[in-house]
């Protein structure tokens, strides 16, 4: 059973927790994703899954889930105290729901809109948990305060100067369309209405680069790069590779068990060292570590937030006076992960790759630059597929967002002259 076919809940990624209700029975005999995980866990000799409805479901996880940004053990809490179920007191709140952590306030449940937010009222608790948020108007520093570094640029320089477009390039980058935000599959292959929109990947150009190359919106344009860097990769645990990828093991062992957060949520020896009844997940009787609410227990209670706050420590704090201490680690450690070294040493390779697009000219986008959409399940190439495949030294992830290429017009699409699929209209919204 899918949305729609059973009331569930979810959190978008502003934390605002919504009820989404059932409008349609599911089909022969699918069921909710809730039913079948109990099923299973009958089946296994689980305990602590004797739920009756996705109500009990979304309650129970209220207890587990409380330590986190997402935490709603408050909105629970007070559907209790008034024998009402959670999803009833969310179904009230009705499309604007509430943003979470959710908190106490004067009795009364409250969203939290910012975190880190000083201004924070301490609310009344009136159940089992205490909601102080006086752990969401700090940060996590000695000063209470973010620390913001300032990236060292000698660290992206050699490869921004490697990527940076010459001749006749442009800088290729990437994005999302809110039509296609989440699963190619399911938004690209199966809505009629959103191909319709969207038949074929674009690329997004501003007016003086397509007029330089002979190219009208609604043109096929190919993106072609044959000079891409890639990382070789097949690392090994010796001394030369560890410097390169030395920060995240790249090898895993299978023979290392994992800890399973649901086996332990119900594991009998465990809960009964957390002091939990696990044939009662959802009781008052649950408690858990709640990381939350440990943050800052070191502190001195105040009433003035900032007060334990110290200014000279952001002028003194070693973090920001050099690139050895703002990155925690020297620079010994840092220049083998560099791309020169990285080239120098034998790690990268060059291949070459194409897609095509249709072209929309707009002068939304930068001069210089082009934007097409970062995935398309089609066979006419990837814009991702021209980014080097050369992981960021700090963060470990690849710069996918980073590429140049050749555009040329092919010929034009069957759409440049279509009011019935793929407008060409500016998608700007200031």
């Amino acid at each position: 059973a899918t949305w729609g076919e059973e009331d569930f809940t979810r959190a978008n990624g502003e934390r605002r927790i919504r009820l989404y209700e059932k409008f349609y029975d599911s089909p022969g005999e699918s069921l909710p994703d809730w039913k079948i995980a109990q099923m299973f866990a009958k089946g296994m000799g689980y305990r602590g899954f004797e739920w009756e409805d996705s109500n009990a479901v979304f309650e129970d996880a209220a207890f587990i889930n409380k330590g986190r940004r997402t935490s709603y053990v408050a909105l629970v809490e007070y559907a209790r105290a008034h024998n009402r179920k959670g999803h009833d007191i969310l179904r009230e709140m009705g499309t604007t729901g509430i943003q979470a952590p959710v908190r106490w306030e004067d009795g009364k449940l409250v969203g939290t809109k910012r975190l880190h937010d000083d201004t924070l009222k301490t609310g009344t608790p009136n159940g089992l948990t205490i909601i102080d948020p006086k752990f969401l108007r700090k940060f996590k520093t000695a000063t209470g305060r973010a620390n913001l570094l300032k990236a060292p640029w000698e660290l992206f320089a050699d490869y921004f100067e490697f990527m940076e477009p010459k001749g006749k390039e442009l800088w290729v980058t990437s994005a999302r369309i809110n039509e296609y935000w989440q699963s190619g599959f399911d938004d690209q292959k199966r809505r009629e209405y959103l191909r319709q929109r969207w038949p074929e990947n674009f690329l997004e150009i501003h007016p003086d680069d397509a007029r330089a190359r002979g190219i009208e919106s609604g043109d096929m344009v190919q993106i072609s790069s044959d000079n891409i860097p890639i990382e070789k990769g097949g690392y090994t645990k010796s001394a030369k590779d560890t410097k390169v990828r030395g920060i995240i093991a790249l090898e895993a062992d299978a023979s290392l068990e994992a800890p399973d957060l649901l086996q332990q949520s119900i594991d009998h020896d465990h809960t009964r060292n957390k002091g939990i009844d696990a044939r009662s997940m959802g009781d008052s009787s649950l408690e858990m570590d709640d990381e939350l609410m440990q943050f800052g227990n070191h502190e001195e209670p105040t009433d003035k937030p900032g007060e334990q706050m110290n200014p000279d420590l952001e002028e003194k704090d070693p973090i920001m006076q050099g690139l050895d201490s703002a990155i925690g680690m020297s620079w010994d450690d840092i220049k083998p992960m560099t791309f020169s070294e990285m080239q120098k040493n034998g790690y990268v390779s060059y291949t070459s790759a194409s897609f095509e697009a249709v072209a929309i000219v707009t002068d939304a986008i930068k001069k210089g630059v082009t934007c097409s959409y970062f995935n398309t399940p089609e066979g006419k190439g990837s814009v991702n597929s021209l980014a080097g495949r050369i992981l960021d030294p700090i963060s470990q992830r690849p710069r996918y967002k980073l590429a140049r290429g050749i555009i040329k017009k092919t010929g034009e699409s069957e759409y440049k002259h279509s009011f019935s699929s793929m407008s060409f209209k500016s998608r700007a919204i200031v």
